[in-house]
C-alpha cells in the first residue's frame, strides 16, 4: 500500500495547492454554464435544462483540457518516459469515452428537434467522467513526476 509522508508541510502544501488549482480550472469552465442553467431553470424549463447541449459542451471542453494535460505530461517531463504507454492510453480513453460521445450529443441535440429522454442521464454522467479524467490527468502531470523522482516519500 502507498503511504504519503504528510508530516512534511512542503509536500502537503504542494498537493493542496495542486488540488485547489485543478478545481479552480473546473469551476472556471463550469461557471458560465451554471449561470445559463440557472437562468433556464428560472424561466421554468425544469428538467428540460438537461436536454440542452450545455453539459456536453462542458464535457468536451474538459476532455480537450484533459488531453492537453496528458500531452504536456508526455512531452514536458522526461521522468515519465517509462509511463508513456499509459499516458497515451489515457488520451485514447478520453477521446473514446468523453470527447467522442460529447461531440455526437452536441451535433445530435443541435441538429434535431427531438431530444431523447436518455440524454438527461447521459450528459451528467459524461460531465462527471470528464471532471474525473481531468483530475487524473492533472495528477499524472504533477504528482507522478514527484513520485518517480522521490520514491522514498511514497514507499516506506
Amino acid at each position: 500500500m502507498t503511504e504519503y509522508d504528510v508530516s512534511d508541510r512542503k509536500i502537503e502544501n504542494y498537493y493542496v495547492r495542486m488540488i485547489y488549482a485543478t478545481y479552480t480550472d473546473i469551476l472556471f469552465i463550469l461557471f458560465p454554464f451554471i449561470v445559463i442553467g440557472l437562468q433556464r431553470a428560472w424561466n421554468g424549463e425544469g428538467v428540460e435544462v438537461l436536454k440542452y447541449a450545455d453539459l456536453s459542451v462542458v464535457s468536451a471542453i474538459l476532455a480537450g483540457m484533459t488531453i492537453g494535460k496528458f500531452v504536456l505530461a508526455l512531452v514536458g517531463d522526461k521522468t515519465l518516459k517509462p509511463y508513456k504507454e499509459y499516458i497515451v492510453y489515457g488520451i485514447a480513453m478520453t477521446l473514446f469515452f468523453i470527447l467522442g460521445p460529447s461531440m455526437v450529443l452536441i451535433v445530435q441535440i443541435m441538429g434535431n428537434g427531438y431530444v431523447p429522454s436518455y440524454v438527461v442521464f447521459v450528459q451528467p454522467v459524461l460531465l462527471i467522467m470528464a471532471i474525473t479524467f481531468y483530475s487524473g490527468a492533472v495528477s499524472v502531470g504533477h504528482v507522478l513526476p514527484k513520485l518517480v523522482t522521490k520514491p522514498e516519500v511514497v514507499n516506506q
